[in-house]
């Protein structure tokens, strides 16, 4: 699945970069029309399925797979909005840090919160797999509620600026995949979240 992510991530941030700006905007349609099936699918990752030995792990690798094709595809164009909102250098990195400050946040309180919601859940006299499946629930919940709040708010915000594309040459995907390749600190940075996420 995380493989299956590698692939993903370059295809859908080309498709991302490429989709014509329509009256929401550039991005943002990908935040609402994928949130509800990235929410479904966070619920299916916690959701124990009456299967056999393998025909669950392939069960929880098509879901897993799905999971990373919908998150790529409201995550992607999460990140690049930024850069579609403002022109100032300042505003992009301001815009940025407060992203990522408050998903550290919420990574924390999740990561920790989850064990002890399970927990409690069990206590109330549930089975474990209840419990996942409650958490799982609300944790897909939040996710949908969060990309489409994202989505309603900046809709019609992006700024564009008009590219002659007659003048110059349109790179194609692989083309481009390959000239990121020849990058040195690119490669280093892609086999550092490769051996992250493999560990």
């Amino acid at each position: 699945a995380v493989l299956w992510d590698a692939v993903t991530d370059p295809l859908i941030g080309y498709l991302s970069d490429k989709y014509k700006p329509r009256k929401w905007g550039k991005r943002v349609p990908f935040l609402i029309a994928f949130a509800i099936p990235l929410g479904i699918m966070v619920a299916l990752l916690f959701t124990d399925m009456p299967f056999g030995p393998t025909a669950k792990a392939i069960y929880f690798t098509l879901i897993n797979m799905g999971f990373f094709t919908c998150f790529t595809l409201c995550d992607i164009p999460y990140v690049s909005i930024g850069s579609e909102l403002t022109d100032d250098y300042n505003e992009r990195i301001r815009l940025r840090t407060f992203s990522q400050f408050f998903n550290n946040i919420g990574s924390l309180i999740i990561t920790s919160g989850l064990i002890i919601a399970v927990d409690w859940i069990m206590a109330q006299g549930n089975s474990e797999g209840f419990a996942w499946k409650i958490c799982g629930i609300i944790l897909g919940a939040a996710c949908t509620i969060s990309y489409m709040a994202a989505g309603l708010v900046l809709r019609g915000k992006e700024k564009y600026k008009e590219v002659n594309t007659e003048k110059k040459e349109v790179t194609g995907f692989w083309k481009s995949f390959r000239e990121m390749l020849e990058i040195k600190q690119y490669r280093v940075l892609i086999s550092l979240s490769f051996f992250y996420n493999f560990s």
